[in-house]
C-alpha cells in the first residue's frame, strides 16, 4: 500500500519549535511520509534539507524575521509564502502531497496549498495563536479601540480558516475567537481544538483523519513522541 504523503508548513525553526515537530514525528511513526518547509536556520549560512526522526525537514532561502517592524513582518511573511507556493505547487504536480498541514502565523500560508487544495488535496490550518489579537498585543496601544488593520486580519482569518478542511486551535477558550463561518453548525464540525495535558479524539473531514489523539507534552518527555491515531483512506 502506497503511503501517504503529508507537506507541512511552518514560519518556525524546525529544531526548537517542539509542538511541530512532534505532529510531524507522530505521523512518520504511523507510517506517513512526512515533508515540513521552513525557513533557513538564523545561524546558517545556506538552506538544506536533513531528515530528523523520520521527517524531511526542506529549508527556504529564507529567515524567519524577530524584530519590531511591521513592514519587515509582512515582507518575511509574503517572501516565505511565495516561495512555499512554488516548492508545494511543484511537490503536488509530481504527485508527492496528499495532504497539507499549515502551521499560522502567518494564516495566509494556506494559499501556498492553492493548487493541492484544487485538485481535491486535504488541507489542515492549525491555528497557534489568533493574529489580530496577536497584533494588538504587539503593537496596539493599551486601551486602544481595534484599528482598520485589525479587523483586515479578521477578514483574513475568516477566508482562510474558510479555506482549509479542518481548521485546529490550541484550547477552547480560543475557539469562539476564530472566524469559521456563519454556519455555526458547518464550523462546528470543522473546528478541534486541544490543551496540553489533554488527549484528543475527533473526527475529521471526509477522508482526510478520521480519528487523532495528542497525549500531553506538558509532562515528562515519553520515550518517543505521543502518538496520534491517524488514518488517510483513498
Amino acid at each position: 500500500m502506497k503511503k501517504k504523503h503529508v507537506c507541512m508548513i511552518a514560519y518556525t525553526g524546525y529544531a526548537r519549535d517542539t509542538r511541530v515537530r512532534r505532529e510531524a514525528e507522530t505521523l512518520a511513526l504511523n507510517g506517513y511520509k512526512v515533508s515540513f518547509l521552513v525557513p533557513r536556520s538564523g545561524t546558517a549560512e545556506k538552506a538544506k534539507t536533513y531528515e530528523q526522526d523520520g521527517v524531511s525537514v526542506i529549508e527556504l532561502n529564507t529567515t524567519k524575521y524577530c524584530g519590531k517592524s511591521k513592514i519587515s513582518y509582512l515582507f518575511s511573511y509574503l517572501y516565505f509564502t511565495l516561495a512555499c507556493f512554488f516548492v508545494c505547487t511543484w511537490r503536488c504536480l509530481k504527485g508527492h502531497i496528499d495532504v497539507v498541514h499549515v502551521h499560522n502565523m502567518p494564516n495566509f500560508l494556506v494559499f501556498t496549498a492553492l493548487l493541492p487544495r484544487l485538485l481535491g488535496k486535504k488541507l489542515i490550518l492549525d491555528i497557534h495563536d489568533t493574529v489580530p489579537e496577536t497584533y494588538m498585543a504587539k503593537f496596539g496601544d493599551a486601551g486602544q479601540s481595534p484599528s482598520v488593520a485589525f479587523w483586515l486580519f479578521c477578514l483574513e482569518e475568516k477566508i482562510c480558516c474558510c479555506l482549509a478542511h479542518k481548521i485546529i486551535c490550541v484550547n477552547h477558550t480560543e475557539s469562539p475567537a476564530i472566524w469559521v463561518g456563519s454556519n455555526q453548525r458547518r464550523a462546528h464540525r470543522r473546528l478541534t481544538d486541544f490543551s496540553a495535558g489533554t488527549s484528543l479524539t475527533s473526527e475529521h473531514a471526509t477522508d482526510l483523519i478520521t480519528s487523532r489523539g495528542l497525549v500531553s507534552t506538558a509532562a515528562a518527555s515519553p520515550p518517543k513522541p505521543p502518538m496520534m491515531k491517524v488514518t488517510c483512506e483513498s
